[in-house]
């Protein structure tokens, strides 16, 4: 049994808010405790398939299983053979990318999402617009299910011409923009909510 308390009780509420109400509050209406991200992947699976908490632990196993399948391409991409493999076995066996799968927490899907952004970065056969495009709205993603990783986010669009070949100010400010969209997306929400700017979670916000 999956144990729904603390942190996992306030994402499974604003999950069973959205499906049920249409609405994005928690519990006792608090309206941005937490990020929109996780609980509008919870929303989704409880549309598909119910309340059950089966399916939201399958669908935490395959990202955890594609994220391993990521690190595994993303190393085949910056390192020789057989050290793609190691890094694909490690990835598999390390206790930190197998453990949330069993969780109602946000983890497996923000893993996902972190290493998929840094993997369009390098996927060489894209056009670098288009890297810089994928990128931007992987990191958008990634800040809306947990705000931490906008610094990290920002400071690696600045430094892309760089990092790597081929990306000049075009390309940071494609990245920026499609960061800006998905980020946007939860600043106007916030904005219309509380008639002034909550740009990421806020305690004590209730409607």
């Amino acid at each position: 049994p999956v144990p729904v308390v603390g942190d996992a009780l306030e994402y499974h509420d604003y999950a069973l808010h959205l499906v049920e109400s249409g609405r994005y509050v928690g519990t006792q209406g608090a309206a941005a405790v937490r990020m929109p991200g996780y609980p509008l992947f919870l929303a989704a699976i409880r549309l598909v398939f119910g309340g059950a908490l089966a399916p939201v632990l399958a669908a935490q196993c395959l990202l955890g299983a594609m994220t391993c399948l990521l690190l595994y391409r993303l190393a085949l991409r910056l390192l020789p053979k057989p050290w793609p493999l190691c890094c694909g076995l490690i990835a598999a066996a390390y206790f930190d990318l197998i453990a949330p799968s069993a969780l109602l927490l946000s983890e497996c899907l923000y893993s996902f999402f972190l290493v998929a952004s840094v993997c369009a970065l390098f996927k060489q056969e894209w056009p670098s617009g288009r890297r810089a495009l994928a990128f931007g709205a992987l990191s958008g993603c990634l800040y809306l299910i947990r705000p931490e990783p906008l610094p990290y986010i920002l400071a690696t669009i600045a430094l892309l011409p760089r990092l790597l070949p081929g990306f000049g100010r075009r390309e940071v400010l494609k990245a920026l923009a499609a960061t800006a969209l998905g980020a946007g997306l939860w600043v106007g929400r916030n904005f219309m909510v509380f008639h002034h700017l909550v740009p990421a979670s806020s305690v004590g916000r209730h409607v």
